[in-house]
């Protein structure tokens, strides 16, 4: 036990002797945690939609409004069906929302029928399916949060982060990591 205190004494003391050492350890570890846990994000924060509505009627139009009203949301226009495809593919857009022809009766006799699920369907590009898991939460939200009709969709709740931020889960991962790398760091340091 006496030549490990000797060993941690003398590290010690190369740490606090060597001001190029003490800034790796007190600094480079905190940089690291800002840059990796608020710099990188995984949250999306823009959802281009387009919408497919063979019959643009007053129902479609107040949900397209309360989903555009969301700041998640940027509302790029109409497009029929055959468009689908080339949009997404192009990235003009990220979904695209396709309501059915008889929406409005659907919605309307939702407490009796219920909703079938060709009532309104969401399509995503899902190049990135961290994005478009992302994206289909966030448009499901936006969605049933403008129907008061409670057998249109399932009830969703998010009990952990419901904000969605990255860095919640970012930062005590990375600080983890980080304490790794400064322990390997110094130690090479010394026997260098």
């Amino acid at each position: 036990m006496g030549g490990f205190l000797s060993f941690v004494k003398k590290e010690a003391l190369h740490i606090l002797r060597d001001k190029r050492t003490m800034l790796i350890v007190l600094l480079l570890p905190i940089v690291q945690i800002l840059l990796f846990g608020f710099a990188i994000s995984t949250e999306m924060n823009n959802i281009d939609f387009a919408v497919v509505a063979p019959n643009r009627t007053e129902t479609i139009r107040q949900q397209i409004e309360r989903m555009e009203a969301n700041p998640y949301f940027t509302f790029k226009g109409y497009i029929s069906q055959a468009e689908i495809d080339d949009v997404l593919r192009k990235g003009d857009v990220t979904a695209v929302v396709v309501f059915s022809e008889d929406y409005d009766r659907l919605v309307t006799n939702a407490g009796i029928e219920g909703v079938s699920e060709a009532a309104v369907q969401f399509i995503l590009d899902a190049s990135n399916p961290n994005n478009a898991g992302t994206g289909l939460g966030y448009l499901q939200s936006s969605f049933q949060s403008g129907i008061s009709v409670a057998s249109v969709a399932p009830a969703t709740r998010v009990l952990y982060n419901p904000q969605m931020k990255s860095s919640y889960n970012f930062v005590p991962g990375i600080m983890g990591l980080i304490f790794i790398l400064i322990c390997a760091m110094m130690t090479s340091v010394s026997i260098v």
